[in-house]
């Protein structure tokens, strides 16, 4: 198989400019470091907008932008510091971010604000690449069935096991 050369890229990911040298990895994808926590902390705070919207196109719903969260492995919700509590568990260094993070509107909180959930997957950490879904970055989109079932005036049975979807990200459809 034939090695691609890494390629020197300039992006504007929030405001500033970065370089980076990426490579490729063995399926043609442009793999490297994400050079800075600060510019992961962007990366973030940009996807935590994108799963909303996302939950919105999907299901044709508007939600509010205040939001909650939580891990699924733990029953704490967080309501201050959401962006600081997911880069803190994804984000390692430049070099090692943990690269499957499924995430997404997992339910609705009393008040009406999404609760967005997610779960770091087994995987160990690697450079930032895109993930399974084509996806540059490690959050693979999901939609939660508490949400969906409240939508459709079901009642989501309170058990610790969570279901979701993985929507078809590149045909969007909607249930």
């Amino acid at each position: 198989m034939k090695t691609r050369q890494p390629v020197l890229v300039t992006r504007q990911m929030s405001d500033y400019a970065t370089n980076r040298e990426l490579g490729r990895n063995e399926s043609g994808c442009i793999i490297g470091p994400m050079t800075a926590k600060p510019e992961f902390t962007a990366f973030v705070e940009r996807t935590l907008q994108e799963v909303i919207q996302f939950t919105e196109d999907y299901t044709g719903t508007i939600l509010p932008r205040k939001m909650k969260f939580r891990w699924l492995d733990q029953d704490a919700l967080v309501d201050e510091g959401i962006v600081e509590t997911i880069v803190n568990r994804v984000y390692v260094d430049p070099e090692n971010i943990y690269p499957c993070v499924d995430i997404g509107v997992g339910d609705l909180a009393h008040d009406g604000s999404p609760i967005i959930v997610a779960n770091v997957a087994g995987y160990s950490a690697k450079p930032f690449q895109k993930n399974w879904t084509g996806r540059e970055g490690p959050f693979v989109f999901i939609i939660g069935q508490p949400y969906l079932d409240k939508l459709a005036g079901r009642h989501s049975p309170s058990i610790r096991a969570f279901s979701f979807i993985t929507p078809d990200v590149k045909n969007l459809k909607r249930v």
